[in-house]
């Protein structure tokens, strides 16, 4: 069985100020227990709103899921997507030069790694659109 708990919290003037709401497995003992597991869960989420808006941050720089202008020569004109995959786009119009095609070839961990390094502690010269 499962219960579902909706605890509301208010702001300093009375105004409803947010609303979460929860399942458990068992059901909680009191009202407080109740609101405490609402505050770990606020708590939680607060954390994962830091990390996302970090993340997004990051990958602002990538936009319409294009391609690198990089000072790596090899991953110039190589998009994210097809480092990730391990393979050229079918329908790309340049041809992928030796260098690229070796990258395409990697483990993907190693690709992965390329792809955050980019991203983690991107040179000034780097553009990804």
């Amino acid at each position: 069985m499962s219960f579902f708990y909706v605890i509301s919290g208010a702001d300093d003037d009375g105004q409803q100020q947010h609303l979460i709401g929860f399942h458990t497995q068992e059901p909680l003992p009191t009202q407080e227990a109740a609101e405490a597991k609402a505050d770990v869960l606020n708590e939680t989420w607060q954390q994962l709103e830091v990390e996302f808006l970090r993340d997004q941050a990051r990958l602002a720089r990538v936009k319409d899921g294009g391609f690198w202008t990089v000072p790596e020569p090899d991953l110039h004109g190589l998009a994210p997507a097809e480092v990730l995959g391990g393979s050229p786009f079918s329908k790309r119009l340049a041809q992928v030069t030796g260098l690229q095609m070796a990258i395409l070839n990697e483990p993907f961990q190693k690709r992965f790694a390329r792809i955050v390094a980019l991203i983690e502690a991107p040179d000034p010269a780097t553009v990804i659109s």
